[in-house]
């Protein structure tokens, strides 16, 4: 793993925070990414129900490249990725080898914008036992379109994550991420939307619609220096990225 030393400092003050924007993650689509392991018990139950949310601006590339992916093994995984061949953004949910993907072919790879992105999942009595895909706080598209998505097999939760590729060494992300937060609930198209905002990110916790109980992960990627990301709503948890190849960039949604 790259960076092996750095950690995540929990910080649960975050209602008390000036919220600003001041700082994203630039990857170079060949080896950067952010690791996120070792937190298992806090992604729990992500795989019967969640919301990712994530501010993203694609560069120009040949590759494919993963925003975001959360996995128990290949056959049990939650992924947001910009598939560059087919110039398409993708949400996968896999459970347990079978697997269901979302796809928008809005232009957004170089084209200089900020985008916000969202995939939700549910497999509850009270979800929509559908994945969704979200962009600037439109719907773009629900699958499957009849019947429901699989369940991850039986004691199968996340072991292992990623920022900017896919938790194998592989399929690195190209561009700039921002502002993530995770959920273990299946957000409505409502609160989505209230979490684009209208193109701008806002301090999430303090979002009337958003349930604060189900907000397990808020990282805003604020420090601007170093190689430690602060995690702004769970216990204390440990992740990598390496300072040589993520640069912090002013450049924000």
């Amino acid at each position: 793993m790259l960076g092996l030393g750095n950690t995540i400092v929990s910080d649960q003050n975050f209602l008390m925070h000036v919220f600003t924007d001041l700082y994203s993650l630039n990857f170079d689509g060949i080896d950067g990414y952010v690791g996120l392991d070792g937190f298992i018990a806090e992604y729990a139950d992500i795989h019967t129900a969640g919301t990712i949310s994530v501010w993203i601006k694609v560069a120009t590339t040949s590759s494919t490249g993963n925003i975001i992916r959360m996995q128990a093994d290949s056959d049990n995984f939650v992924s947001i990725l910009y598939h560059a061949s087919s110039n398409t953004l993708r949400t996968t949910y896999k459970g347990d080898g079978s697997g269901t993907t979302c796809r928008d072919s809005t232009a957004i790879e170089g084209d200089g914008n900020w985008h916000h992105v969202a995939s939700t999942w549910g497999i509850g009595e009270e979800d929509s036992k559908k994945l969704n895909l979200y962009l600037d706080g439109t719907l773009k598209e629900t699958r499957p379109s009849s019947g429901s998505i699989d369940s991850w097999a039986e004691g199968e939760t996340v072991e292992e994550g990623a920022i900017g590729q896919s938790s194998a060494g592989a399929s690195y992300f190209k561009g700039n991420i921002d502002d993530i937060a995770m959920f273990n609930k299946e957000l409505s198209s409502e609160q989505v939307a209230d979490l684009y905002n209208s193109g701008k990110p806002s301090n999430v916790p303090t979002i009337g619609s958003i349930p604060l109980v189900h907000l397990i992960t808020y990282f805003r990627f604020e420090e601007g220096t170093g190689a430690e990301l602060r995690e702004e709503q769970s216990g204390t948890m440990t992740a990598y990225y390496n300072a040589d190849v993520n640069t912090w960039s002013t450049d924000t949604p």
